[in-house]
């Protein structure tokens, strides 16, 4: 977390220049979060949200403040204009889906979830196929089968899949 330290730095001299500079404002507030300033990150990514309300990111770490604060309503809000279903994050989804369910939409928790289990299977799948894979003659790694990915409800195409 020290390498942090210096463009928070050089960050903050921007913003003392030009405080209307948007992307120092926005990349402060997500360094701030990652170095557990979240109610410092809190502030500089309200100010983002009102100019561009739909940066998906900062959207779905204000969704996280307002969750770990109890204001579930506004962390609902917040994660709606994230789209945290396909969120890399399984943490975020589930803090997502909770938010979701305390403020009485049940069916996107269950979205959300469905779209968790489905990404946890594909991602075994995954590691199964590279397991079973061998690199090319160029060093590549190919998949040598095909494999399906299934759910309880219905079953997705065969897909083929190589790694760089």
């Amino acid at each position: 977390m020290g390498r942090l330290e210096e463009p928070t730095h050089l960050l903050r001299k921007a913003l003392d220049i030009d405080p209307t500079f948007w992307v120092a404002r926005r990349e402060l507030g997500i360094i701030d979060w990652q170095l557990k300033k979240k109610d410092q990150a809190a502030n500089e990514l309200r100010a983002i949200v009102k100019l561009f309300p739909d940066d998906s990111a900062v959207n779905a770490i204000l969704g996280q403040y307002e969750s770990e604060h109890g204001n579930y309503p506004q962390a609902s809000a917040y994660f709606e204009k994230a789209n945290v279903e396909v969120a890399p994050d399984v943490g975020l989804s589930l803090i997502a889906a909770e938010a979701y369910v305390k403020t009485g939409k049940q069916s996107r928790a269950k979205d959300i979830l469905g779209f968790v289990a489905n990404s946890r299977i594909r991602r075994i799948r995954a590691l199964d196929l590279r397991v079973n894979s061998s690199p090319d003659y160029h060093g590549r790694w190919v998949q040598t089968t095909d494999f399906e990915l299934c759910n309880t409800s219905e079953d997705l195409p065969v897909t083929r899949q190589g790694y760089p």
